[in-house]
C-alpha cells in the first residue's frame, strides 16, 4: 500500500526509492488482536505483526513527556520552543539513551503492562516475561547516524530464539520524521539467519578474554560482528541482497 509523501525521504543523506516496487508500508494486523492463530501465521509470512492502535494513546503520551522532560535535563531539547514539541539541540548527536528509561513509571506502564503484555499473553497463550533493559532511543530527523541493519536477535537472544522484541513509537511518526524500516522477507534469507543471524552477544562476550570488560561496559562488543550490526547502509543491504521493497 502506498502513502503520499509530502517530501522526499532520506537515509544518510541519500534519497530513498519510493516506487511502488521498492517501497511501502507496513500491514496492519490490528484486525487479528484476537485471533491469535492467525496472528503467528501473518508473524510467519512476515516476520513482524504491526499493531497501530493496541496500546493506550493517553498512557503512551504520558510516557513521552516523561521521556521528554528527562532530555531536557540531559540537555537534549532546544527549549527556545515548548518542551512538547521536541525540538533537539542542535549540538545534540547521541540518540541512544536507555539510561532514561530507569525507573520511569509512565514508560513501564506502556510497554511493561496493560495491552501490551496483554497481547503477549494472548499470542503466546500464558504468562510472559520482559527484560529489564529497555533499549530506548530518541533520534532527530535528517542525522547521517541513523540505526543500521540489525536483527534484535544478536542483542537480545540470551542463549533463545523464542522471544518477541516491539518497537514502540512514543508519539505519531509520519515517514517524513523517520521511522523503523524493515526488508520484506528478510526473515526468510538463509544466507542471513545461518551467518548473522547465528551470533549471540552473550555467547560472543563468553568466549573472548575481555569477556569481563565487556559485560561491565569497559569494551564495547565490536571487533569480528561490527558491533552487533548487520551492515551500515540499509539502502544497500536491500539491494545487494534480493531487491525487496522497504517497509515502514
Amino acid at each position: 500500500m502506498r502513502t503520499t509523501l509530502d517530501a522526499e525521504l532520506t537515509y544518510l543523506g541519500r534519497n530513498v526509492d519510493t516506487s511502488p516496487t521498492m517501497f511501502g508500508e507496513l500491514r496492519s494486523s490490528i484486525e487479528l488482536l484476537n485471533d491469535p492463530e492467525t496472528l503467528e501465521s501473518r508473524m510467519t509470512q512476515d516476520g513482524y505483526l504491526f499493531l497501530p492502535g493496541l496500546l493506550n494513546r493517553e498512557e503512551v503520551l504520558a510516557a513521552r513527556e516523561e521521556i521528554l522532560m528527562r532530555l531536557d535535563a540531559a540537555g537534549y531539547i532546544d527549549r527556545s520552543h515548548p518542551l512538547l514539541d521536541a525540538i533537539p539541540s542542535a549540538e545534540v548527536k547521541d540518540g541512544f539513551v536507555p539510561q532514561l528509561a530507569t525507573n520511569n513509571e509512565p514508560l513501564e506502564k506502556v510497554i511493561f503492562h496493560g495491552p501490551m503484555m496483554s497481547f503477549y499473553q494472548g499470542i503466546l497463550g500464558g504468562p510472559v516475561r520482559h527484560f529489564d533493559f529497555v533499549w530506548l532511543r530518541a533520534k532527530r530527523p535528517g542525522i547521517t547516524d541513523a540505526t543500521p541493519p540489525h536483527y534484535d536477535v544478536v542483542f537480545m537472544g540470551r542463549g533463545t530464539k523464542k522471544l518477541y522484541t516491539s518497537w514502540t513509537p512514543l508519539e505519531d511518526v509520519p515517514m517524513e520524521k523517520g521511522g523503523l524500516m524493515v526488508l520484506e522477507s528478510s526473515h526468510r534469507l538463509d544466507e542471513v539467519k545461518s551467518t548473522y543471524g547465528e551470533l549471540d552477544v552473550d555467547t560472543y562476550c563468553a568466549n573472548k578474554q575481555e569477556a569481563n570488560a565487556i559485560e561491565t561496559g569497559e569494551k564495547q562488543w565490536e571487533d569480528r560482528v561490527n558491533g552487533g550490526k548487520y551492515a551500515d547502509d540499509a539502502l544497500e543491504v536491500r539491494d545487494r541482497l534480493v531487491l525487496c521493497p522497504l517497509s515502514f
